[in-house]
């Protein structure tokens, strides 16, 4: 097909997607990913001792040594906290627990997933709330949480907990392991911009962003889904593009519709009603 593939390059998303724009490129499509781990923004995140799942992974992935405690508890309910748990019994930690908002029966991750982790001797704190991580003497010893019994989330994404009460309790750990979610690795610019999830923000119909030509798609733009979804969001965009470099316009006008019980007919008095045939 002609691809030219260029690999282990820098990419500046302000300047360099202006350069490629201005050496006749009639469009750049942004698909990176979201490989960046979250942490919760709670009392004591920073601690030596507490980790992100995705940098872990990669570290156990690449054979790297990776020093955890003793007792390890994993944040996080899908399938990303599932193997950091499992990887981490298997890496030699005495005991392992994953804790998460959902009960178990609405927990992200699959069924098969979570079965497995429990036969290698993985406990499930499930529909907990994280209060912070406690410490001693500087040093991780445990999560901070509180028991509830749902959750819910407003217009900008923050969560409501309807908690059990307000007594707390710890789950003691010397190693915390944060696997709550992915977002890209950027942050607001020129061109760029980042939605309140964290995502790139583009128009969801036109998959464009503010500069002209410039397109989104992928996990960087949808949230972390699945490999079906990317490929799906990938086909979409390149759709898109294609539209717009044959001077398409891409947003759909929208077709007026009028509601059956505002539709009128005034029929003559003097016409005679026919049977129907």
């Amino acid at each position: 097909l002609g691809v030219e593939i260029k690999t282990n390059s820098v990419i500046d998303l302000n300047q360099g997607i202006e350069d490629l724009l201005k050496q006749e490129y009639g469009a750049v499509l942004v698909a990176i990913g979201a490989h960046k781990g979250k942490k919760l923004g709670i009392p004591g995140a920073d601690l030596d001792g507490v980790l992100v799942g995705t940098s872990f992974m990669r570290d156990v992935n690449l054979g790297k040594d990776v020093k955890l405690g003793k007792k390890v508890i994993v944040i996080g309910g899908g399938n990303v906290a599932m193997d950091c748990a499992r990887s981490a019994r298997r890496l030699g930690a005495a005991e392992v627990g994953v804790s998460c908002l959902e009960c178990c029966d609405d927990m992200p991750a699959d069924i098969t997933e979570v079965d497995q982790a429990r036969e290698e001797g993985i406990e499930i704190y499930d529909s907990r709330t994280f209060t912070k991580i406690v410490s001693n003497d500087g040093k991780v010893a445990g999560v901070g949480c509180l028991e509830i019994t749902g959750c819910t989330f407003d217009d900008d994404g923050g969560p409501h907990f309807d908690v059990v009460n307000d007594e707390e309790h710890t789950l003691e750990a010397d190693t915390v392991i944060f696997a709550i979610g992915q977002v890209p690795e950027v942050s607001d610019s020129r061109i760029v911009k980042v939605s309140k999830m964290g995502t790139i923000d583009a128009d969801s119909e036109t998959l464009m962003l503010e500069t002209n030509g410039v397109f989104v798609a992928g996990d960087c733009f949808s949230g972390v889904a699945s490999i079906i979804d990317a490929i799906a969001g990938g086909q979409k965009s390149a759709s898109k593009i294609h539209r717009y470099l044959q001077g398409d316009v891409l947003r759909v006008i929208p077709t007026s519709e009028i509601a059956a019980t505002e539709i009128k007919v005034e029929i003559p008095s003097e016409t005679e009603k026919k049977e129907r045939q």
